[in-house]
């Protein structure tokens, strides 16, 4: 199944910074065996999270994973 053919659903996702929150919208997507939240950080980053659905995650917990996520000054964009 392409990328295109996924079952797309926007969602709002609440992340957890210390003590303040922030929403930001992502989008999530199931392809064969991976689930995957797209989103742009505060600094304009676009993320990818990706995960094996073996896990058994939620929307949830990806989510959650999601907040822990840093993208650092010196991240180089990905090709492909």
């Amino acid at each position: 199944m392409g990328f295109g053919q996924s079952t797309i659903q926007q969602r709002l996702f609440v992340r957890a910074v210390g003590q303040a929150q922030s929403v930001f919208a992502g989008r999530l997507t199931v392809e064969d065996h991976t689930q995957m939240l797209v989103y742009q950080d505060a600094r304009g980053h676009w993320v990818v999270i990706q995960a094996p659905t073996s896990l058994g995650w939620d929307d949830a917990q990806l989510a959650g994973f999601a907040a822990g996520v840093i993208v650092l000054h010196n991240a180089r964009p990905g090709h492909g």
